[in-house]
């Protein structure tokens, strides 16, 4: 009677073990599942107002290309353009809630952005004594890098608004001839833009 009254004990202590194992699995299921419907209404919520993000972007670029020729012009007391600090903050926040593969997408978006803005940076006076191109050299990288980021923004604005899942693509040279064509910055009138297009250093 003793030892049946042992084996009954250590079958209700398994039981209990495998019920409580569930309990837990389960516990951690409905975790994950609360984390993923969080995760994908903040992916929502940063969807929703990335379209307003974009075009700030895109409205910096343009503004980043007037500055850039304003060296040509001589044009006093400029100032460079900035990009306020929601746009980088809602595209952070895509980065953070977004699958892999968005989430590289518009990390190289952010990373395009940060590298013109520092090259931008190196058309004032006193950096510019640090660069080793001529002034006008670096005048049509600042147009170039600053097409190619209005491209590149512009290739997210169908993910942004939920017209497409598909992964935005960096902007093909192609894309950016046609913008600077599209600005009137055509061969004849901007020949320093297009000779550096076609020889970058």
């Amino acid at each position: 009677m003793a030892a049946l009254a042992a084996l009954g004990t250590i079958w209700i202590i398994n039981k209990q073990i495998k019920q409580a194992d569930l309990s837990h699995r389960e516990q951690i299921k409905q975790a994950d599942l609360l984390h993923k419907e969080e995760r994908l209404r903040r992916l929502e919520a940063a969807r929703s107002v990335m379209p307003l993000a974009l075009s700030k972007m895109c409205g910096y670029s343009m503004a980043c290309i007037l500055y850039a020729k304003s060296y040509w012009q001589e044009v006093p007391d400029r100032e460079q353009p900035l990009i306020s600090d929601d746009v980088i903050s809602v595209l952070r926040d895509v980065v953070e809630t977004a699958d892999d593969d968005i989430r590289i997408a518009v990390r190289s978006l952010i990373s395009r952005y940060q590298i013109q803005a520092a090259m931008l940076r190196d058309l004032a006076p006193e950096p510019r004594k640090l660069v080793a191109f001529g002034l006008d050299e670096s005048i049509a990288d600042a147009i170039i890098d600053a097409t190619k980021l209005h491209a590149h923004a512009s290739n997210f604005f169908k993910y942004a608004r939920f017209d497409s899942e598909a992964v935005p693509l960096d902007p093909t040279d192609d894309a950016v001839e046609s913008q600077l064509r599209f600005w009137g910055l055509n061969e004849d009138i901007e020949p320093s833009v297009w000779s550096r297009m076609k020889d970058p250093v």
